[in-house]
């Protein structure tokens, strides 16, 4: 467990957080850093591994309103109304795709950030 100074980082006065990290208020020189960098890696978050397409897609038929949709359209083309049943399921696939193109979208932005 950490002891209460290092927990109270943030508080300390400035002098004694310099102190603390090892550095001043000009900066680590050069050498200092890459020597850090070396020691503790860059200064990044992990990131998670992108969800695979074909998932993002079959993640779009798993809403209830789509769910309901397939069900209609199953129970129009049980009773023999083909003709709604296939419009039916035209509209959930339209509406996964554009869903999908959506959500590509907005994760490509989010990237670029």
């Amino acid at each position: 467990m950490q002891d209460t100074k290092q927990q109270e980082l943030w508080a300390a006065p400035c002098e004694e957080t310099l102190t603390r990290l090892g550095t001043t208020l000009q900066g680590l020189t050069e050498a200092e850093a890459r020597q850090r960098l070396e020691r503790h890696g860059p200064n990044r978050l992990r990131e998670k591994p992108p969800r695979p397409a074909w998932m993002k897609f079959i993640d779009q038929f798993k809403n209830l309103l789509v769910i309901v949709l397939i069900g209609a359209a199953a129970l129009a083309g049980a009773i023999g109304d083909i003709k709604d049943a296939v419009v039916i399921l035209i509209v959930v696939v339209f509406n996964a795709c554009l869903g999908f193109y959506q959500e590509h979208r907005a994760e490509a932005t989010l990237a670029a950030l």
